[in-house]
């Protein structure tokens, strides 16, 4: 039997009147913030936090960068509950990153989401490191840092591109080609993915016993910083019929 988690009366009260020495100016505002977010929630969707204490039921999953300007809930205007997020640098996917299958798995077979979403953006690092590390060569398989190593294949998907172009790409236009082109990369990497196969041909939940999941459909989206718009690759794909 799984534990409780919706019934579970937490009380941080003790805590409360306690000044932490060691909060930034920063981190003081945030507080402050969260704390005129949290009344003006109460008072204006009083059901909706009571319907989130219960559980939650997004019906999208959103694969994005970590980057703080690219806030999936801000840039759509959700409210909680609403999309089921998964971060990394440069919105990669990679099927040995357990805690992404593993956040995926959960989306899928346990919430019932239904669309998934792979979110790339403007001005990316990732995409910025990946093509100063084609510039010099064929990458290497390995790295000395642990960014490095992550980088590796957005790398070498960097230095095909600029092998295979016909002529040689401007700044600009390697930047803009790589960004769009790892969405794509990202949603192909998903497609074949063990959670999204396993989706596509059974439905069954490999958490819940006996559930059929809804199957999903993928998509690939570009951020524009510059102008905080989402951009619709139009690379969606439909499970088989």
């Amino acid at each position: 039997m799984p534990f409780p988690t919706s019934d579970v009366n937490f009380d941080f009260s003790d805590s409360m009147g306690e000044v932490n020495p060691l909060l930034s100016d920063v981190l003081t505002s945030l507080l402050e913030r969260n704390q005129k977010f949290a009344t003006g929630l109460e008072r204006d969707h009083r059901e909706l936090l009571k319907t989130l204490s219960k559980g939650q039921k997004p019906t999208v999953c959103w694969i994005g960068c970590s980057d703080s300007r690219v806030p999936e809930g801000s840039v759509c205007q959700t409210y909680p509950g609403e999309i089921f997020t998964i971060r990394n640098v440069a919105n990669q996917w990679n099927e040995k990153d357990d805690s992404a299958a593993a956040a995926l798995t959960f989306a899928i077979e346990a919430l019932g989401v239904e669309d998934v979403i792979i979110v790339g953006h403007t001005s990316c690092g990732g995409v910025s490191a990946a093509i100063a590390g084609a510039s010099s060569g064929p990458p290497a398989e390995t790295a000395s840092s642990s960014l490095g190593r992550y980088l590796v294949p957005l790398t070498k998907h960097a230095y095909q591109i600029k092998q295979e172009a016909t002529e040689e790409l401007s700044p600009p236009a390697f930047v803009k080609k790589l960004t769009t082109e790892n969405v794509k990369k990202q949603l192909e990497n998903l497609k074949a993915s063990e959670v999204i196969q396993r989706n596509w041909t059974t439905g069954e939940s490999t958490l819940v016993p006996g559930k059929v999941c809804k199957k999903v459909r993928l998509h690939g989206w570009v951020h524009d910083i510059s102008t905080g718009k989402l951009h619709d690759l139009n690379v969606s794909v439909a499970p088989p019929s």
